[in-house]
């Protein structure tokens, strides 16, 4: 390209050679318009200045061409000619201009683009119809940590995308391609930087056409999704860790929203609380409490969100919940705030704590049966051992006064307070000295005759018929605390029958066990006296004690079995004692 300051002096030397000729040619031939060609010069030259400069300055030496001109006979057309002549050089400096300001601004289009390719915050690649990289920016570079020029002409699948996605990357391709829409859509893959780690990037794409509108290639721009996508992935497992964890918990979780609706309840709250899964949700929390708290409950809400005060929010206590059939039920409640999007509740944790309840009643049972074992040694030295001395000098009297009716009748109600006495502290004795069953192989006929032998002999079964029916004789039990439940059965029957009637004992096979029935003639047992006769200290009888058939339970039971009472239409009662015939424990005699 020539320098601007020799195609200035180029031009001026031009311009002195058409003036020149110029001014020696007659008026009325057009030399003025060898003035166009330095301005033309000057256009090419693609300098502003040069050409405006030029252009000025044929436009005077035009004019000053036409005073200068000798005169001739067609001189009446100079002035056309002339004033032709500037209008053509400065359609020239016009034209030029224009040209020049459409190449200032594609130049500048270009530029910016350039910048925006370069600087822009995503990945940019171009390619063309057989996927080889014609462009990429610094940030595909970044990406990749490979620098540009190791990017640029190499195939842009074979190269960053991994061998598992390239079959289907290749198809992608293609139909990007050959695809007629102009939506032709996003998608997403893997692509591997030069460390060999895997990118997960999400593409823009767009085809490239040349000017007769024919695609030459793609422009893609692609976001690096990794850090958002492994943050999902992390948020989803977390998400499910703790669903798992709410899920399987042992306690029941409960989410409420402002006005104490039911949001969401784990398997745990719908067992707790008799509920089918998705039965709570939309219910107010208040149907899982039991008065006074049930009709409180939105009160505490509404308190604590305008106070600040909490009854039970942040504060761990016991409460009693209602099932859904209305049954309640012991729980220590936690309940915190908690913010869930952007709609702020409450959750709340509960444990059921009946079994805690009954283990804490059991130990307050245990420490009481404790004191009573100690008060049982004391009974057993201070008054049972007078109390044998009273009855053998009783009975000795008695034998002194045998012919004195008078006397026998004292010295037999006597008899019978000391035995009462006698029979309500070996009872207490047993309950607290109880102890496991010593389980060998017995033979129940040789239990049941010894104990029907034993009471045949006491006062009390004189008028009382005793029955067996015995199917079964061989058992794993304890002997000793089995003679103790049928006489303890039988003098609860005698005393029913008021010591006048028929008991019935009966043994048959029941299944892998026996059933072991005693049945008297007695008016029965009422209902609502029915379902406690099994428990300590609870009588109807002026004077007992109330521990005759809660031993007999804890003995049944220590050998594996089980008891139950009837009280058939026919009348009278029926104690059915079931057990195993063959006993873990069982050990040869």
């Amino acid at each position: 390209m020539i320098h601007p300051v020799a195609l200035a002096g180029l031009n001026l030397f031009l311009e002195a050679v058409v003036f020149a000729i110029d001014i020696q040619v007659p008026r009325g031939i057009a030399t003025g318009l060898l003035h166009v060609y330095p301005v033309l010069v000057a256009a090419a030259s693609r300098n502003r200045r040069l050409t405006v400069g030029f252009g000025v300055l044929a436009s005077l030496l035009i004019l000053l061409g036409w005073w200068a001109s000798p005169p001739s006979e067609h001189g009446a057309q100079e002035p056309a000619n002339r004033f032709m002549t500037i209008v053509v050089v400065w359609t020239i400096v016009l034209f030029s201009a224009q040209r020049l300001r459409a190449a200032d601004a594609l130049r500048e289009a270009e530029r910016e683009s350039l910048s925006l390719f370069n600087f822009a915050g995503v990945m940019l690649v171009a390619m063309d119809r057989e996927g080889v990289v014609t462009r990429a920016n610094p940030k595909t570079s970044e990406v990749l940590r490979v620098p540009l020029s190791r990017i640029t002409a190499r195939n842009w699948i074979d190269a960053f995308v991994p061998q598992r996605d390239r079959e289907k990357m290749w198809a992608y391709f293609a139909d990007l391609l050959k695809s007629e829409a102009e939506d032709i859509g996003d998608h997403e893959n893997t692509i591997l930087s030069a460390s060999g780690e895997e990118r997960f990037i999400s593409w823009c794409n767009t085809r490239l056409r040349d000017r007769a509108g024919d695609v030459i290639g793609t422009l893609s721009s692609g976001a690096d999704v990794t850090a958002i996508l492994r943050s999902t992935e992390a948020l989803a497992k977390s998400e499910a860790t703790l669903r798992a964890v709410v899920e399987t918990a042992v306690d029941a979780i409960i989410m409420i929203d402002l006005k104490g609706k039911i949001t969401a309840a784990n398997p745990a709250a719908n067992r707790m609380f008799g509920y089918e899964e998705g039965e709570l949700i939309g219910q107010n929390v208040a149907v899982l409490t039991n008065e006074p708290d049930r009709s409180r409950h939105d009160g505490y809400i509404e308190r604590y969100l305008s106070t600040g005060e909490a009854q039970i929010i942040g504060i761990g206590r016991e409460v009693t919940g209602r099932r859904k059939d209305g049954t309640p039920i012991p729980v220590d409640l936690a309940v915190s705030q908690v913010v869930k999007g952007s709609k702020p509740g409450f959750v709340g944790i509960l444990r059921d704590v009946t079994a805690k309840k009954q283990a804490d009643a059991a130990l307050r049972e245990h420490a009481a049966l404790v004191e009573l074992g100690h008060m049982a040694a004391v009974v057993a030295h201070e008054v049972k051992n007078p109390l044998a001395g009273i009855r053998g000098a009783m009975q000795v009297l008695g034998r002194q006064f045998k012919g004195d009716a008078e006397a026998q009748d004292i010295i037999a109600e006597v008899l019978a307070r000391i035995d009462e006495l006698t029979t309500s502290i070996n009872e207490r004795l047993m309950f607290a000295r109880s102890r496991e069953p010593r389980i060998r192989p017995i033979s129940l006929r040789d239990v049941v005759r010894d104990v029907c032998d034993l009471v045949r002999k006491d006062p009390r079964f004189r008028r009382v018929t005793l029955e067996t029916s015995l199917e079964v004789d061989q058992v794993d039990a304890d002997s000793e605390l089995l003679r103790g439940v049928l006489v303890n059965l039988f003098l609860n029957a005698a005393q029913a029958m008021e010591g006048a009637g028929t008991i019935r004992i009966s043994v048959r096979l029941a299944g892998d066990g026996c059933e072991i029935e005693v049945r008297d003639t007695g008016p029965g047992i009422p209902p609502h006296v029915r379902e406690r006769v099994f428990e300590r200290f609870f009588t109807t009888k002026s004077g007992g004690a109330g521990l005759g058939l809660s031993i007999v339970r804890q003995a049944v039971e220590s050998h594996g079995g089980s008891i139950r009472v009837d009280c058939p239409d026919t009348g009278g009662t029926t104690f059915t004692i079931r057990l195993p015939l063959l006993h873990p424990k069982a050990s040869a005699p």
